[in-house]
């Protein structure tokens, strides 16, 4: 059975929170009690070529194991590798860019759970015998289809996340999770064409503009503007490589203001501005995968504002 990562398709977003490639499961949805856990789908790929999606964000937590080394997350202010020494997890709604063009085994497992981290926007664990055999056997499962392959996935992911949720090295917030925020986070992502003002945002909330501030900082360790500029420079990288849309348009349906801003914040956001990001893409569907970039320059609180305040 063959498999190949999807191209130039960032999937891992709200309205495709799904990979396209992987064996799903639950669907999202319904709030979760203490300590209950949701998966939503288990992935494996033998030769995973091409994952260059920028601005990830999703409404799942991520379990990601590479076999072999070459791929890596980059987040605003660092990047980790992805090796075989260790498992990464990223929490819900965290903004960060996939990156890799060599060919290595990738598994990956979303789920919900009604927790958060007390600090950082990822953890990096070392793998243990017993984890790496069960990604071993998850690999298996995916690669050789069977009758009862779902189910033993399933249960091996299950498996597979609570030991890893019963590691000291994880430093969870005993606070429980805000539904308000989380509830303006879906908001974003499905509205981000339209205006969007803190306040109003707030409202929706049922809270203060100053205490969505702090819960949002807590929960996603980033401010509002900011987020709101990753998910709209995201859907405009992607029609950028989908579409044949003149930039003006991708501004009008990404609630840029115009041309001129987009650019802007696409630039200071991606490291390029967007007639460069659409040559380079084509290029690499033409004549295969290209060599990770650097890590951008970290976006601005002034540009977030400049990005927000110009559309409302």
């Amino acid at each position: 059975m063959s498999f190949s990562a999807p191209q130039g398709i960032n999937r891992g977003a709200y309205e495709h929170p799904h990979s396209g490639v992987g064996i799903e499961y639950t669907p999202l949805g319904g709030a979760l009690s203490e300590g209950q856990i949701l998966i939503h789908e288990v992935g494996y790929l033998p030769r995973n070529e091409r994952w260059m999606f920028p601005n990830t964000v999703s409404p799942f937590w991520r379990l990601y194991y590479n076999f072999d080394p070459g791929h890596r997350v980059v987040f605003r202010d660092h990047a980790i590798d992805l090796i075989p020494d260790h498992l990464v997890l990223i929490p819900d709604h965290q903004v960060f860019d996939s990156r890799g063009s060599v060919p290595v085994r990738h598994l990956w497992i979303t789920f919900s759970i009604a927790l958060s981290l007390r600090q950082g926007d990822s953890i990096v664990l070392p793998i243990q015998a017993s984890e790496r055999a069960r990604a071993e056997r998850m690999a298996q499962w995916v690669s050789h289809p069977s009758p009862r392959r779902r189910f033993h996935l399933l249960h091996e992911a299950s498996a597979l996340l609570h030991d890893v949720f019963l590691r000291q090295e994880i430093d969870w917030d005993e606070r429980p999770r805000s539904p308000q925020v989380l509830k303006v986070a879906e908001h974003i992502a499905h509205h981000f064409a339209e205006p969007l003002e803190v306040p109003r945002l707030a409202q929706i909330a049922g809270i203060s503009p100053r205490a969505l501030a702090t819960l949002f900082q807590r929960e996603f360790r980033t401010t509002v503007p900011q987020f709101i500029a990753r998910v709209r420079t995201r859907e405009a990288a992607r029609l950028l490589e989908q579409s044949p849309l003149s930039i003006d348009e991708i501004a009008e349906r990404t609630g840029f203001p115009n041309r001129y801003y987009l650019t802007r914040v696409f630039t200071r956001v991606t490291g390029k501005p967007p007639a460069r990001y659409r040559r380079e893409s084509a290029s690499t569907d033409r004549e295969g995968p290209q060599a990770p970039s650097t890590p951008t320059t970290p976006q601005s609180d002034s540009t977030a504002r400049d990005e927000q305040q110009s559309r409302g």
